[in-house]
């Protein structure tokens, strides 16, 4: 009786997650969000690098174009790795 009852309850707890997850989002397992989230940040270090690195002529327009792109890239790592801090993705 117990075993129906506990049952019960965890298909209506998981409904309750299921309903509280926004549209597009789901639930990682916590490897794969983990696994990513460390394939992120190595990429995130690697464009610190390049950034770091930086032309020998920085005022050139195409020095300053591959900066920007360089730039704008780590903003969206950085974006994916707030988004991968949490348990829903």
């Amino acid at each position: 009786m117990q075993e129906v009852e506990a049952k019960k309850q965890n298909k209506i707890d998981q409904e309750t997650i299921d309903n509280n997850i926004p549209t597009g989002y789901k639930i990682l397992p916590d490897n794969e969000r983990l696994a990513t989230l460390n394939q992120l940040q190595a990429a995130l270090k690697e464009i610190h690098l390049n950034v770091g690195k930086g032309p020998i002529r920085p005022d050139s327009i195409t020095s300053k174009n591959y900066r920007k792109q360089l730039l704008d890239k780590q903003d969206e790592i950085e974006k994916m790795i707030e988004t991968f801090n949490k348990k829903i993705v």
